[in-house]
């Protein structure tokens, strides 16, 4: 045991460096939850809104956005592929936000989103960039199932998958907000949208990709 978690934490402090050091070295995927603590995770506000239910993160309270921050606390990630189990339940809204700057309080504004919900109403559904690129209902897949969100961040290429279906394919080149369209890396955080919604997430692992080589 001991000998395991040594070297789950080496495999997390490798894969921040890679992301924080810009690192062209690929890597393999890493769990970013160990199933059973929020070790690695840091709430930006309402910290008892998260636990850890049955081996995965829940959020069950007021509005909040967890982030992974990793052994170091600032695991910033740059191109990578991410893919995450998430359950709902009825009408929950949530996302899984990336390349976001750390934000004390509100909703999250200056990094990108992939949508969460599959029911309820809503302007985007699940497999959507929220305000990038809308997915209309119906959702791909239904409350109460686990299902696999997949994101790739790859430069300016943004891909999102539900279940290994691509729903999703956007070029920061389109963007407008300068702010976004010059962002290469931030943080990954889930979001709690407030007391009504009840999302699940587990199985949390990412795989560092090869920064592209300077001209």
């Amino acid at each position: 045991m001991k000998k395991r978690l040594t070297m789950a934490v080496l495999l997390g402090c490798a894969a921040w460096s890679a992301a924080g050091s810009g690192d062209a070295a690929a890597g393999g995927w890493v769990s970013l939850f160990d199933g059973t603590t929020l070790a690695g995770w840091k709430a930006n506000e309402s910290p008892g809104t998260w636990s850890v239910v049955d081996g995965a993160i829940a959020a069950r309270g007021p509005v909040s956005h967890l982030f992974y921050v990793g052994p170091g606390g600032e695991a910033q990630f740059d191109d990578f592929e991410l893919k995450v189990e998430v359950r709902t339940s009825t009408n929950t809204n949530s996302g899984v936000f990336f390349r976001q700057p750390w934000q004390d309080n509100g909703w999250l504004q200056r990094g990108m989103e992939a949508q969460v919900q599959n029911s309820g109403k809503s302007e985007c559904y699940t497999g959507g960039l929220w305000i990038h690129a809308m997915r209309p209902e119906p959702s791909p897949v239904k409350d109460g199932e686990w299902f696999e969100l997949h994101i790739v961040a790859a430069g300016g290429r943004i891909t999102v998958k539900v279940n290994g279906e691509t729903t999703v394919e956007y070029d920061l080149s389109q963007e407008e907000r300068g702010f976004l369209k010059d962002r290469t890396r931030g943080f990954i955080a889930l979001q709690g949208h407030g007391p009504q919604h009840r999302p699940e997430f587990r199985n949390i692992r990412i795989r560092v990709l090869p920064r592209p080589a300077a001209e």
